[in-house]
């Protein structure tokens, strides 16, 4: 069903029946071209409550086809996506429900959902305009576990 040619690469069977299965677990997409990102990726593994994410690049063959599978209402953002329990969260709001997994002592960070949208969109768009600038490039294609 999910086969298909990438890159002149045909899909393996395994990455097909993983894309099928894959609706039903919680997926970050992030930027693996991005120091920044793929630091917080490791970060936010280390502190999760439980192992509730699996973590791949925007770029990576994976996401393309699960975007085919699993279309996003939308552009696809270039810093964060988050699918979970069926729906699609980017930008701060994708950060809220990566804070509500994590460890006790990090979901403090939730408060910050009351700030107002204006507010917590403005930030998340000046630190993902200029996180290359600040962090640097990372080499990581995909993190996928």
């Amino acid at each position: 069903m999910f086969e298909g040619v990438i890159n002149n690469n045909r899909l393996t069977k395994m990455e097909a029946n993983r894309i099928s299965e894959s609706s039903q677990d919680n997926w970050v997409f992030f930027d693996g071209g991005c120091a920044m990102c793929s630091g917080s990726v490791r970060f936010v593994k280390k502190h999760l409550a439980s192992p509730v994410f699996r973590f791949e690049a925007l770029d990576s063959n994976f996401t393309r086809e699960f975007l085919d599978a699993h279309p996003f209402p939308g552009t696809v953002p270039d810093a964060i996506l988050v699918y979970s329990n069926g729906s699609w969260s980017e930008g701060p709001e994708a950060l809220f429900v990566i804070v509500r997994k994590m460890r006790w002592y990090f979901r403090w960070l939730g408060v910050f959902r009351f700030t107002p949208r204006f507010m917590q969109t403005g930030l998340y768009r000046f630190i993902a305009r200029n996180r290359i600038r600040w962090f640097g490039k990372s080499n990581i294609s995909c993190a996928h576990e």
